[in-house]
This record gives structure tokens, sequence and C-alpha cells, in this order.
């Protein structure tokens, strides 16, 4: 059963759209058009989509302004005897500032991508 279904995936010749059949029209080449139509989202999926995209960068961006309070109480606490408190405090801000800017720019990103 396996080996026909493999020899019968194996005969059929699978064409972009507008490539002519190396046989020739009306010869038989034995393969057959796929659409490529571009990429869209159905409308009842749009907002929905929307709204969950903006929800995440809202959350997003409550634990950024979150982590970077704690690392300003980090540092505040850190001064005097406990200084690697305070050099934690201080290195993670460079992290909650790319962990802003990748949320931020999440979409752009992708759909640059997507695009090429």
């Amino acid at each position: 059963m396996m080996l026909w279904l493999t020899r019968a995936a194996a005969a059929v010749v699978v064409r972009a759209p507008g490539v002519p059949s190396p046989a020739g029209p009306g010869e038989g080449g034995g393969g057959f058009d796929l659409p490529d139509p571009a990429p869209a989202a159905p409308q009842d999926v749009i907002g929905f989509a929307s709204q969950m995209i903006g929800l995440g960068k809202y959350i997003a961006l409550v634990v950024a302004v979150l982590s970077l309070i704690y690392a300003a109480v980090k540092m505040t606490f850190g001064r005097g005897q406990r200084h690697h408190m305070a050099a934690e405090g201080a290195s993670s801000i460079p992290w909650a500032a790319a962990g802003i800017a990748l949320a931020m720019s999440a979409v752009t990103v992708v759909t640059f991508f997507a695009d090429r």
C-alpha cells in the first residue's frame, strides 16, 4: 500500500502558475497548476488578531515598567555595603530597554521579512 502511494506521489508533477508543461500544451505533461495567493487574514479574525496584538504589547509594557521599578529598587537598596545588588539592578536596565524595543517593533520586524 505504501509503495503504491509513493509511486503515485512521484508521478505527480507540480508546476508554478503560468509555467508551461514540458510536454507542451494538450500533450499531457502530468502536472497541474497550484494557486499561489498572497497571505490574507479572514475578515472574522482581523479584529480579534489586532486586539490580541495590542493586548500583548500592553502586557509587555506593564512588565517592562515593573522590571524598571524593580531595577531602581535594587539600585536603591544596593547602596552601601550591598554594592553587588546595585550593580545587578543597573545591569538589568539595558535588558528591560531591549525588551521594550523588541515588543514594540515585533509586528514591524515580522512584516518586513514576510514581505520578501
